[in-house]
């Protein structure tokens, strides 16, 4: 996809598989990092990298915040809440599972607000929020940021195809180093996200 540089920080964790979040980038990678989130047994982390464009310097973020880890059976239950059954039965298992994933998700949100603000360069974050909105994680994640969704997209901007059809998790955020030129959600069956592409100008550049 002419993308030939690419960041790859990837965990074994006692797992054949590689996984965690990837960089991928038409131009050099000047430098990169990664921090761990608590509870290490798990692949979420905050990845970075630093690119030169336009001689000037950018910093990238991705990440993956804790997952309510809803299997199938789980997204059974909640249908049947939905539909006003079972509650007593279905509850609290949902209960404890969603209040697990945020107690997590809000330490992680604390340490990629505290990591971004303090970014030497102008910052683009992208990632999997696995909360909505409305949530302590979105605003400490956010900060400061513009969300591209508010500035260019429409309706409820659902990006994930499962549970509820207005859940928005995944989100590109910016600083006012750029302008934002376009924010677009591709509706395909390749996950049970949607992917989202985004361009952005520096502003240097624009001028």
């Amino acid at each position: 996809m002419n993308y030939p540089f690419y960041y790859f920080p990837h965990f074994r964790d006692g797992n054949p598989l590689n996984s965690g979040n990837v960089i991928f980038s038409r131009f050099p990678i000047i430098d990169s990092g990664t921090v761990r989130f608590p509870r290490p047994t798990l692949p979420e982390a905050l990845v970075f990298v630093d690119i030169k464009r336009g001689g000037k310097m950018i910093r990238i973020y991705t990440t993956h915040l804790q997952s309510n880890q809803f299997k199938k059976e789980d997204i059974s239950k909640i249908e049947e809440l939905k539909g006003g059954k079972s509650f007593w039965g279905n509850f609290p298992h949902i209960f404890s599972k969603l209040s697990f994933a945020i107690r997590q998700r809000s330490v992680q949100a604390d340490m990629v607000n505290d990591i971004m603000k303090n970014s030497p360069y102008p910052v683009v974050f992208t990632g999997d929020l696995n909360d909505v909105p409305n949530s302590y994680t979105y605003h400490q994640v956010r900060g400061k940021l513009n969300d591209a969704f508010l500035k260019r997209g429409f309706g409820i901007g659902r990006t994930f195809s499962s549970i509820s059809p207005t859940l928005r998790i995944d989100y590109f955020f910016y600083d006012n180093n750029f302008r934002l030129q376009q924010y677009k959600r591709v509706l395909s069956n390749y996950s049970d996200h949607f992917m989202l592409i985004s361009d952005f100008d520096l502003i240097q550049e624009a001028k």
